[in-house]
């Protein structure tokens, strides 16, 4: 299909491995995390949501160019085969992954701040919690569309 068609599907598969690679790390680090590290979270966190950021955006709006360069317009094809449901089953879940993170994670980076300059204990307690719960659940999700799209891509 040509050299923009590979580009943009490395740069979707680099960019959708690199943003599942960091809710790894992520989840490794608010595993181990503890009330009295807030300040280390305020100062890192903000970072690494801004690369979840541009990661999710890469990802996704690459995926969707690849999509639309791949089938012209001939979306039945992506319906009537295995892997093409099994694709579009995939994006459809990037693409709320995507949308979960730019909603919930700017929330959750205003919590880590707000709470460490102002030493809330109460606050520092639900975030604590959040950090338990959700990069957990949040690495369990994304393995669903990061599998979805390895059969897709072999059956499309």
């Amino acid at each position: 299909m040509g050299t923009a068609f590979t580009v943009l599907r490395w740069v979707h598969v680099l960019a959708g491995a690199a943003w599942f690679g960091e809710v790894v790390v992520v989840t490794l680090v608010s595993k181990s995390a503890h009330e009295s590290q807030i300040a280390f979270l305020a100062r890192v966190f903000p970072s690494i949501f801004r690369l979840a950021s541009w990661l999710a955006a890469a990802s996704v709006l690459a995926g969707i160019v690849v999509l639309v360069l791949k089938f012209h317009g001939h979306w039945a094809a992506l319906w009537s085969t295995e892997g093409g449901v099994v694709t579009l089953i995939g994006a459809g879940l990037g693409i709320a992954l995507a949308l979960f993170h730019f909603i919930a994670e700017p929330r959750l980076d205003g919590m880590i701040c707000a709470a460490e300059e102002s030493g809330d204990i109460a606050l520092t307690g639900k975030i604590m919690r959040t950090l338990r719960l959700v990069p957990r659940v949040g690495l369990g999700v994304p393995t669903v569309p990061v599998v979805a799209m390895m059969i897709g891509a072999q059956g499309v």
